[in-house]
This record gives structure tokens, C-alpha cells and sequence, in this order.
């Protein structure tokens, strides 16, 4: 091996580390931030698979773990002033089998934009309604409403989703 293929090498390993440090730094500041790394945009079909209605007695169900994703949600919320947002919108609600942290979990996403979960205890009942309408792993949709972003005490407070669903309890 000459020396011109040994210093070839070596600047592509070196290419290599800097991009493998880099990414991991990336992510530390996110986290350092309060922020989740920015993840890929999650795949939807161009039509669900069902919509959910929603009863008119139903008080809905709220999503959990919208604290990771106030940018998108202040985002979808769109302008409201300091009154706070109530904004209607269209929720996907994606079975996802391959979470790291929990292979029943359920995605809420709006316009694209992952906004949260369903509850632990939610996901698995929601998941046997799927099943029980032939739907089992298909993602399906319901109305939700985005609300807060209002104004407390010269603080803004955060937002949540409500999905307009029948409660699964």
C-alpha cells in the first residue's frame, strides 16, 4: 500500500468522524435546549383508511406528550392572539408497531406534523377497536382542536390536542 493510498484513507476516516461527531453534537444541543432532534417527516397515505366520528356526548380524548412538539403545535395553532387557540383540524392516528419505547403505541399527527400519542392504556384499547372494525395496523382520522397558547401572568402557557373521539374508557 503507498503512501498516497494511506493518506486516502485516513481523510476519508477523519471525513467520516467529523460527520458521525457532528450529528451527535447536533442532538445534544437539541436536547440541551428542551427541544427533540428534528425527526423525519412521518409517511401518510393520501386517504385513511376510516374517520372516526365523534359522538356528542363524548368528551373526547386528550393526547399525551405534547410538551416535545409546542413548535409544531404553535405552529398548526396559527394566529389567536392572547386569548389562547381552538383551532379545529383533522388528526391522524398511526398505529406504530416498530416504537422503541412501546411496539402498541398510536401517533397523533396533524398536516404532517407529529403532535403526540395517545395514552399507553388509550393506544391498546384504541388498537382493539381497529381490530374490531378490520382495521388493525391501518391509520385512521377523527377531528381534534388544538387549544391554549394563551396568555398567563405575561407568560405563554402551552398547547394541547384533544381528539373528538369517543372516549376509550
Amino acid at each position: 500500500m503507498s503512501l498516497l493510498d494511506i493518506l486516502s484513507l485516513l481523510i476519508i476516516a477523519f471525513i467520516l468522524y467529523a460527520l458521525i461527531k457532528g450529528k451527535g453534537a447536533s442532538q445534544d444541543k437539541a436536547q440541551e435546549n428542551g427541544s427533540s432532534p428534528p425527526a423525519a417527516k412521518p409517511k401518510q397515505p393520501k386517504q385513511a383508511a376510516f374517520h372516526w366520528p365523534c359522538p356528542e356526548d363524548s368528551a373526547g380524548v386528550d393526547v399525551v406528550g405534547e410538551s416535545h412538539y409546542q413548535r409544531a403545535l404553535e405552529k398548526l395553532a396559527g394566529e389567536h392572539g392572547p386569548r389562547g387557540a381552538s383551532t379545529k383540524c383533522t388528526a391522524w392516528l398511526v398505529p406504530e408497531d416498530d416504537n422503541p419505547y412501546d411496539n402498541k403505541a398510536v401517533r397523533v399527527d396533524i398536516e404532517g406534523h407529529t403532535v403526540g400519542y395517545l395514552d399507553r392504556d388509550e393506544a391498546r384499547t384504541f388498537r382493539r377497536r381497529l381490530g374490531a372494525k378490520k382495521l388493525t395496523g391501518q391509520p385512521t382520522t377523527c377531528d381534534a382542536v388544538i387549544r391554549g397558547g394563551y396568555e398567563r401572568n405575561g407568560k405563554k402557557m402551552s398547547y394541547g390536542v384533544s381528539l373528538e373521539i369517543k372516549e376509550l374508557f
